[in-house]
């Protein structure tokens, strides 16, 4: 069992699974909830209860103004977990099994509607942070402090939603007007971090960690004609600020996440095994003026 977990109350663990960055860790926490207080009718209700109330007391973003279009977003997920709350506890299921897998399940509509994460739209999320040597991977880290980023900095975290979850998006009623990763998903997430940096003096800018998706060599045209992927309006610097390199996507290093993403299509897994297309994870940094430059020349 972990350490941690032995000093927290149950409150505390409870809130600690509500708010968790990534599903993966929420196995390892919920396990450890249900050996402390057990697969009982109790303790599933203080961990549902304790999930209302994050929806009525939300992830804070001291000095930000959230813009409407986004207050709008944690509304409509708000009303979709409760939903979701009310619908488990009528299937009366209360096994570790099936209580964990209702939030592994669930996991995306909870962190939009506690505000751990904000949905831009069906493109793309953002989520607060402060650069920290726990939290920031060491070659990002080195990249960022490059351009002047230093320890403790508030910025915008920037995350890609996924085709898979834009389809489970579209189940629940959110708009999705384009079924892939448009541009137009981007610029409009683009004006909505403006507004949230602009809002708040001591926030620096926008970053997004070590992703394949920013690797300027994905925009070339490959032996088969084509582009490697179809986003190419991620070739353009200015969408993304700037880009620098963090490491190689490898099956066994801390970058295999990116590289099972980038080969997930069986074309460019082909061009990978044909030794045309290696998966390289790169940082952006889009500091708080540039981006208003930018969006002004617009």
């Amino acid at each position: 069992m972990n350490g941690d977990a032995d000093n927290l109350t149950q409150k505390q663990l409870a809130r600690k699974i509500i708010e968790v960055r990534y599903p993966r860790a929420d196995n390892k926490l919920l396990a450890e909830y249900f050996e402390m207080y057990g697969a009982t009718r109790a303790s599933v209700e203080s961990l549902l209860d304790e999930l209302l109330g994050a929806l009525d007391r939300p992830w804070p973003w001291p000095g930000y103004e959230l813009p409407a279009p986004l207050r709008a977003n944690v509304e409509f997920f708000k009303v979709v977990s409760r939903r979701a709350v009310e619908r488990f506890r009528a299937s009366g299921m209360v096994s570790a099994r099936e209580v964990s897998g209702f939030f592994l399940h669930n996991h995306m509509i909870f962190k939009y509607g506690i505000q751990r994460w904000l949905a831009a739209n069906a493109g793309i999320a953002f989520e607060l942070f402060t650069i920290e040597t726990e939290t920031v991977e060491a070659n990002f880290l080195a990249g960022l402090r490059e351009r002047g980023v230093k320890l403790g900095d508030q910025v915008i975290h920037l995350h890609v939603i996924s085709n898979n979850e834009r389809g489970d998006l579209e189940q629940l009623g959110f708009p999705v007007p384009y079924k892939h990763w448009d541009k137009q998903y981007y610029v409009e997430a683009l004006a909505l971090v403006d507004g949230l940096l602009q809002s708040n003096p001591r926030s620096i800018g926008l970053f997004c960690e070590h992703s394949w998706v920013f690797d300027p060599a994905l925009h070339r045209v490959a032996s088969d004609g084509k582009s490697l992927v179809s986003f190419d309006f991620l070739g353009d610097d200015e969408l993304v600020g700037e880009r620098f390199f963090v490491g190689l996507a490898l099956p066994d290093n801390a970058y295999f996440k990116q590289y099972e993403f980038a080969l997930r299509s069986p074309r460019r897994l082909k061009l990978h095994r044909q030794g045309e297309f290696t998966p390289k994870t790169y940082g952006i940094f889009y500091a708080k003026d540039r981006l208003r430059e930018y969006l002004g020349r617009r």
